[in-house]
């Protein structure tokens, strides 16, 4: 699995180049553009690593550069991964370090991270899971004056990261907008184990677990946001987000309503 992502990333970069047969930072560029989500953030560590090994400069990459780094990667980081787990540990971090300090590590978590992320279920299918699971639930935390149901949401994005700034970007937000700040922002790790108690019937809570148990298991980076400043010129009705980041860098979780008078 691992070495499958390995091998596509460079495919990615050996189709990039031109007539010449060498891959200018220019050709990189555009076929970084062309790729999403995790594949999009191992071409390019591994392209980084392709550049800092070969010490010729990134004017120079040719197929054969691709082709010794991929085979330096199975050589000298693939056995410092613990098979189960693809965790590398304190030594093995220093020799990887020592071997390329720029870029040595990054390519391995990012191997690691592509390797995780090819165990999950494609994001179309992630988000009907959610939306079949919604059915009858409820949001009612962050002190929301009344329970209100929620709705699986799919959102188009090619992010590697989940921040307040990339989360803006996605949903179209302005930030000069009172109706627009994102007012809360709290990491989904702490308030998904509570989602299933909020419901309110044994057999809903149950339905929460599996809709908990679809977004930690195939998404990453989860977030609770509130929407709208937390004034009485704004609204006391504010959108909620529950989010995380898909296989192909889109949003995919549920939203609801929390009302604050």
């Amino acid at each position: 699995m691992i070495e499958a992502a390995l091998h596509e990333a460079a495919k990615h970069l050996i189709r990039a180049a031109g007539q010449d047969e060498r891959l200018s930072p220019r050709e990189f560029r555009q076929k970084l553009d062309a790729i999403s989500g995790e594949m999009r953030d191992l071409t390019d560590a591994l392209y980084r690593f392709v550049v800092e090994i070969d010490k010729q400069g990134a004017n120079h990459i040719t197929e054969r550069d691709i082709e010794q780094a991929v085979l330096r990667v199975k050589q000298d980081i693939f056995p410092k991964f613990v098979i189960s787990e693809y965790v590398i540990d304190e030594e093995a971090h220093g020799e990887i370090q020592e071997m390329a300090p720029r870029s040595g590590v990054t390519l391995a978590h990012q191997l690691y991270q592509t390797a995780q992320m090819a165990l999950v279920l494609p994001p179309s299918q992630v988000y009907n899971y959610i939306s079949a699971y919604a059915e009858g639930l409820v949001f009612d935390a962050l002190g929301s004056e009344g329970a209100h149901p929620i709705e699986a949401v799919r959102i188009e994005a090619n992010l590697s990261v989940l921040n307040r700034e990339t989360f803006a970007q996605a949903l179209g937000l302005e930030a000069d907008k009172p109706s627009e700040v994102i007012e809360r922002w709290r990491d989904g790790d702490s308030f998904l184990p509570l989602f299933p108690q909020q419901q309110p019937y044994y057999e809903l809570a149950e339905q929460a677990e599996a809709l908990v148990d679809t977004m930690t298991e195939n998404l990453r980076q989860i977030v609770v946001a509130v929407i709208g400043e937390d004034n009485y010129d704004v609204s006391s009705e504010h959108p909620v987000y529950v989010l995380g980041l898909a296989a192909d860098g889109s949003l995919v979780g549920f939203k609801s309503i929390v009302i604050w008078t």
